[in-house]
């Protein structure tokens, strides 16, 4: 538990997920040099289009899916669907309406595996490149060719699940504007249809039109540094989180947890901190009062028996809780409010899934201890950067309290840490520990050779390097007669031969500098030594 602390997806979608598991996206075409097709469709395809082949078109599709080829799947649905523009009938007994949602939809959910690997390897050009491209194939098979022209509209009905997954591969690639013009005709078509809008659409509504998407926000005029995307933004129009929650339940639905932390977010981000806290009451009994200088907190909603409720919070809930106080300049009582609901629910931080919480957590404690060089007087920033520093070491205790193993980004957090504290005694005390999470985390994006975890791994291995430099140099600087520690750093610390062939260049020309520096402190100390004589010499002559 933390203590006190300073401070639906579609029928169809589901159906083709249950068979297919998709692999990691393109990374074969990473490797072998692949150069992206233009989106253009080729003049050839590799499936028979004839009206008296239509059986053996349709094995050919399902075989690309099968066999975890989207990019052959997407190419020949393309040509497809431009083959049989004019040929209602063709089309049909080419795909039936299900197996048309399945395809496209296992394209659509590969696209948006595809975004989300491109968001997180920012800096690999290729993986970016060819998400754009996938991104383009897929929006011309969904809005050109199935709606635009008509072909799917004219031939098979679009159903409320196909508009579904629609929306989310906008929200994938972060076309917020899209998404809202997406929101009209989907309410349009459920208002048609007499049906109410799935709780995953409301929960896109939330966080587009809610401006409920943390990676998004600003922080004191900059975007927050854990963003994910650039280039992205809220739609110009948005609406209050009070008016959304004022319709969600209007309409008398029930929210799961998703949609509680969609307004949590969203309140946090409106800065009305007041209904937040209010929010936070009504659903699981946490309002915050001050009683002679303390917290109180009322009774919670939901008992511990009550964990399979649908508003039942995780720790996906506490990351919603710290980042909608704490975007306000209220991480203390951030924490406080963590504090309670660890207290009473059962929520399990030492998993993978709340690793998450524990980057989100650390984030929001770095923008909210940081501070303007320029602004402040050198005493001042010492003061804040202390209180900086302690403010990490308790989350740090926190988070290898519940057991928690940090993967490569939470131990760049811990590295650059430990460098800006510039303690010598713990930087070396928290080495050995450093360095064995790095070396695991390395082995295992050479495992899974993953080629975003892998340009991960560079980095950290990068800034593992530039951990010792910096304890190097601390070293030299605490002694600069001493070489045996620096020399022991380079010999026993060290990832492989090259680093520590880096590591060796830069250890002999800080000895040299130790050298020149203590040369020329010696000469000004014997320099001083004669000029002080020679005062002193004159003093005992004015005696005379």
């Amino acid at each position: 538990m933390l203590r006190s602390c300073v401070r639906s997806t579609s029928t169809a979608v589901r159906r083709c997920l249950s068979t297919v598991a998709l692999r990691d996206p393109l990374l074969s075409f990473y490797r072998e040099g692949y150069q992206a097709a233009p989106l253009a469709c080729p003049a050839h395809t590799s499936i028979p289009l004839h009206r008296s082949d239509s059986l053996a078109a349709n094995e050919a599709l399902f075989s690309h899916l099968h066999n975890h080829d989207f990019e052959a799947l997407t190419v020949d649905l393309l040509q497809a669907f431009q083959f049989y523009a004019d040929d209602k009938a063709g089309l049909r007994a080419l795909l039936t309406r299900d197996e048309v949602s399945r395809l496209v939809g296992a394209v659509a959910e590969y696209q948006m595996q595809c975004a989300r690997l491109a968001y997180r390897a920012k800096g690999l050009k290729d993986v970016m490149n060819d998400n754009l491209v996938r991104r383009e194939q897929c929006r011309r098979l969904y809005r050109d060719l199935l709606v635009l022209k008509g072909h799917f509209k004219s031939v098979y009905a679009l159903s409320m699940a196909d508009q579904e997954l629609f929306l989310r591969l906008d929200m994938a690639n972060m076309k917020l504007h899209k998404v809202s013009v997406g929101l009209k005709a989907m309410e349009a078509l459920a208002h048609k249809r007499n049906v109410p809008l799935s709780l995953n659409v409301w929960d896109m509504k939330i966080r587009a039109l809610g401006s409920a998407m943390p990676e998004l926000w600003k922080f004191r005029g900059k975007k927050v540094e854990f963003t994910l995307s650039s280039g992205a933004a809220f739609p110009k129009v948005t609406t209050q989180p009070s008016t959304l929650l004022a319709e969600f339940y209007r309409l008398g639905l029930a929210p799961n947890a998703r949609i509680h932390e969609a307004f949590v977010y969203s309140f946090g981000n409106a800065g009305d901190i007041a209904r937040l806290q209010t929010y936070l009451n009504n659903t699981w009994g946490f309002r915050l009062s001050e009683e002679e200088g303390e917290s109180i907190f009322g009774a919670p909603k939901l008992l511990v028996t009550d964990a399979r409720a649908l508003s039942y919070p995780s720790a996906s809930t506490l990351a919603a809780v710290v980042s909608a106080f704490a975007k306000n300049d209220e991480f203390e009582m951030a924490m406080q409010y963590v504090n309670e609901f660890q207290k009473h629910y059962t929520i399990d931080l030492s998993t993978q899934e709340a690793l998450h919480f524990w980057k989100v957590l650390f984030a929001w404690a770095a923008l909210t201890t940081s501070f303007s060089t320029k602004a402040l007087p050198l005493a001042q920033q010492q003061h804040i950067l202390e209180r900086r520093f302690n403010t990490m070491e308790t989350l740090w205790a926190l988070f290898e309290a519940n057991h928690n193993k940090p993967d490569l980004k939470l131990l760049r957090v811990r590295m650059l840490m430990l460098k800006q504290s510039r303690k010598l005694d713990l930087l070396l005390a928290e080495l050995p520990r450093i360095h064995a999470h790095v070396r695991a985390n390395q082995e295992c994006a050479t495992r899974v050779s993953l080629a975003t975890d892998a340009y991960i791994s560079i980095n950290a291995r990068n800034m593992y390097e530039s951990f010792l430099k910096s304890i190097m140099k601390l070293q030299f600087d605490k002694n600069s007669r001493d070489i045996d520690g620096p020399r022991q750093l380079v010999l026993e610390w060290a990832l492989d031969a090259d680093m520590t062939k880096t590591l060796q260049e830069v250890y002999d020309k800080r000895r040299v500098q130790a050298a020149t520096k203590r040369t020329a402190l010696e000469e000004r100390t014997i320099q001083k030594n004669a000029e002080t004589y020679d005062k002193e010499d004159d003093s005992l002559l004015q005696l005379w």
